[in-house]
C-alpha cells in the first residue's frame, strides 16, 4: 500500500472518529424545567447532554417526581435550575440521588437566578400569606432579559467545568443574548403601540412579564397564593375587572379552569390559557413570548374578542 492510499485512510478513520470523541467528551447536564433545557443546549452546543426533569405542562412548584430522575442526578456533572426555592422538590431528589457535586454551592450547581432583580422578596413570612416563596418570586424568566442573565450563568458554570471549550461557549452565549436581545426590542416596541394593557391573572407568577412590559395586573383570582378563591373574592375580581375595563385574563393551563373562563365571561374578555415554558406546540421559548405579544395585539386592535 502506497502512502498516498495510507494517508487516505487515516484522514477518513479520523473524520468517523471525530463525532464519537465529542460524544466521549459531552458534559452530562440536568435542568429543572425547559426553558432551561433549551438556555443550556444553546449555550452547551455539541459539548452537552441535557436532560430535563420538570415537564413544561405540569407547575414548576409540583413536578411528579419518578425513580429514573434519581437515577439522571446520580450520573450528572452539572444541574441548572431557578433557584429561589422554585423547585421545593429539588431538595429531596438531591438528596437520593448523594452528588456531592450538584449540592448548593458546589461545582455542579448552576443556579440560573444568579444576578437577577428578584420580585415580590417577602420582608417576613407566614402562613396567612398564603404559599409565598421565601425567596421571592421564582419565575424571572418570564422577563426575557433575565433568559439573558440566566444564559451567562449557564455559561459561566460550563466554562468552569470545561474550561478546554471556552471559546465555544463565549461565542455561543453572544449569539444567544445578541438574538434575545433584538427579540425583546421588537416585543417592546409591538406593546408600546397598544397601551395600555390591563390584566387579571390567575395566580401571581406573570409579574416578571408585567414589569418588563409595563402591563397592568388588575387582580389576581386568587385569593392569596396557593389558596382557592371564593364566591366571595371572584365577585370582588369581577368588579375590579369592571371598573378598571382588563383587557384580558391570563393563566396557566394547570390552574382551575372553571374560575379563569368564569371570570372572562363575566367581563366579556378573552382568556389566553398559556403555559410558562416551551414545549408541545411551543417549540422554543421565545415562542411562548411571541405568542403572548401577537395575542395583546389582536385584542387590543379588535382582533380578537
Amino acid at each position: 500500500m502506497n502512502k498516498f492510499a495510507i494517508s487516505i485512510i487515516i484522514l477518513v478513520i479520523s473524520m468517523i472518529s471525530q463525532p464519537f470523541s465529542c460524544l466521549a467528551e459531552q458534559l452530562n447536564v440536568i435542568t429543572s424545567m425547559t426553558t432551561l433545557e433549551e438556555i443550556t443546549n444553546d449555550i452547551g452546543g455539541k459539548w452537552v447532554k441535557v436532560s430535563n426533569i420538570g415537564p413544561h405542562d405540569q407547575d414548576l412548584h409540583f413536578v411528579i417526581i419518578k425513580p429514573s430522575h434519581v437515577q439522571l442526578l446520580t450520573n450528572a456533572k452539572m444541574l441548572v435550575h431557578t433557584g429561589l426555592m422554585g423547585e421545593p422538590w429539588l431538595a429531596g431528589l438531591l438528596e437520593a440521588a448523594s452528588n456531592m457535586s450538584l449540592m448548593p454551592g458546589q461545582v455542579g450547581d448552576c443556579d440560573a437566578s444568579l444576578g437577577i432583580k428578584v420580585l415580590e422578596k417577602p420582608e417576613a413570612l407566614s402562613r396567612e400569606m398564603g404559599d409565598v416563596h421565601p425567596g421571592g418570586n421564582p419565575h424571572f424568566w418570564l422577563d426575557p432579559i433575565n433568559i439573558i442573565t440566566a444564559g451567562a450563568n449557564v455559561k459561566n458554570k460550563l466554562i468552569a467545568l470545561m474550561p478546554q471549550h471556552k471559546v465555544d461557549f463565549e461565542a455561543n452565549f453572544t449569539v444567544f443574548a445578541q438574538r434575545w436581545k433584538i427579540k425583546i426590542l421588537d416585543w417592546a416596541k409591538r406593546i408600546d403601540q397598544v397601551k395600555p394593557v390591563k390584566v387579571i391573572d390567575y395566580h401571581i407568577s406573570w409579574s416578571y412579564f408585567f414589569d418588563r412590559f409595563k402591563l397592568e395586573r388588575v387582580a389576581a383570582i386568587e385569593m392569596k397564593p396557593g389558596i382557592k378563591p371564593s364566591g366571595a373574592h371572584i365577585a370582588k375580581v369581577i368588579s375590579a375587572g369592571k371598573a378598571n375595563n382588563v383587557d384580558f385574563v391570563i393563566a396557566e393551563p394547570f390552574f382551575p379552569q372553571r374560575d379563569i373562563r368564569m371570570v372572562a365571561n363575566e367581563l366579556n374578555v378573552p382568556a389566553l390559557i398559556i403555559q410558562q415554558s416551551p414545549g408541545g406546540n411551543y417549540k422554543r421559548q421565545e415562542d411562548v413570548v411571541e405568542a403572548i405579544v401577537s395575542f395583546i395585539e389582536k385584542i387590543k386592535t379588535g382582533g380578537e374578542k
